[in-house]
């Protein structure tokens, strides 16, 4: 298993991502689909996320792999102490299972209804799962940010609180 070193920047907004895809899933559940699309044509751009994935990656990045979750999630004892001491890393097994799901995600983007609901479910479940894998290698500080990242259809009390994702991370993330 690979450590791949990101910048620090890049590593928390590709969690706040991850974070405002799985939870804008879930609204999606009962919205209406086209208005989904929209909120994300508006927003940074899967396929931009999914370019910087592919320049940061060592090797190829195979979407239809949908690597391994419970590998890349329940990465081993000896990696989740490494990153105690050195968050700024993912392995290879985690930048492929995000990598997939994100792709997945960006096929659904795609297309021109709303898919079934066992499949969103699954995905956001999976993007779930991922997020936490990427939580381990967080700053805590940085952790106590994520509650403002902004997603669909969120409560409008608290639109204010809210920012987009460049403003929690602290500017551009995407390299």
């Amino acid at each position: 298993m690979k450590k791949i070193y990101l910048d620090r920047k890049f590593l928390f907004g590709l969690y706040c991502y991850v974070i405002q895809v799985q939870l804008s899933i879930d609204r999606a559940l009962h919205a209406d689909w086209e208005y989904w699309v929209l909120y994300f044509s508006k927003r940074t751009s899967v396929e931009d996320v999914l370019k910087s994935l592919e320049r940061k990656s060592t090797g190829e990045l195979d979407p239809a792999s949908l690597g391994s979750l419970n590998t890349a999630v329940h990465s081993s004892l000896f990696c989740r102490l490494m990153a105690i001491f050195n968050k700024d890393f993912l392995t290879s097994r985690e930048l492929e299972a995000i990598y997939s799901r994100l792709y997945k995600f960006n096929e659904l983007l795609k297309m021109p209804e709303v898919q079934d609901e066992n499949t969103l479910v699954k995905l956001r479940m999976d993007l779930c799962f991922i997020g936490k894998a990427i939580q381990y290698h967080i700053r805590s500080t940085d952790l106590k940010k994520i509650k403002y990242v902004e997603h669909f259809n969120q409560n409008e009390m608290f639109d204010e609180r809210n920012v987009s994702i460049e403003k929690v991370v602290g500017g551009e993330w995407l390299e």
